[in-house]
């Protein structure tokens, strides 16, 4: 049996972007995780409580929400309430794997349930994005660039600072490691 080619570069790229671009597409509307979500965004966030609940959060995003430049945890800080939130729902309901946010995010550690959601998301987007510091050196930032034009710019913006109406992430400032990571794991 002849093997198949391996999908092109925008092929993956779509294959992996695609539950962060359209999380609608992952979760219908309707669905546990779209209503929870729906849910946060009616309350009245408090961010001083949310600084409370992020000391556990700090353990592995550290106390600025810097994250970790090998790209085993990402910088959160600054991102987008919408988006932090969509993230913590999507791994209370499986959406996205990962056995330490499933963790993190039971209704254990955030046993106020949607209200703990809507702080911690409250504080962590009102931190300031802190500087990505990366050892790696591009040998064609100009494709890149053109790349990222091409493939990512309409969802997450010419100069990469997402949309938190449409819950794209922020990607400016994200260590390349955990960017690197995520596409290659598919997101």
């Amino acid at each position: 049996m002849k093997a198949l080619p391996a999908p092109s570069i925008r092929v993956r790229l779509a294959l992996a972007l695609l539950p962060m671009v359209s999380p609608a597409l992952a979760n219908p509307p309707g669905s546990a995780a779209e209503r929870e979500f729906a849910a946060v965004l009616q309350l009245q966030a408090d961010a001083v409580h949310g600084e409370q609940l992020f000391d556990t959060c700090s353990g592995c995003h550290s106390g600025n929400g810097s994250g970790v430049s090998d790209g085993t945890v990402p910088a959160i800080a600054g991102q987008h309430f919408r988006v932090v939130v969509w993230q913590l729902v999507s791994f209370r309901h499986g959406q996205r794997l990962d056995s330490r946010m499933q963790h993190f995010t039971d209704k254990l550690h955030l046993n106020g349930g949607t209200q703990d959601i809507a702080d911690v998301a409250a504080y962590v987007s009102h931190l300031p994005p802190a500087a990505s510091v990366s050892n790696i050196i591009g040998n064609d930032t100009v494709h890149g660039a053109n790349l990222y034009k091409g493939n990512c710019s309409s969802c997450h913006g010419a100069s990469a600072e997402g949309d938190d109406q449409k819950r794209n992430p922020r990607l400016a400032g994200q260590h390349y490691e955990y960017l690197l990571h995520r596409w290659q794991d598919g997101i």
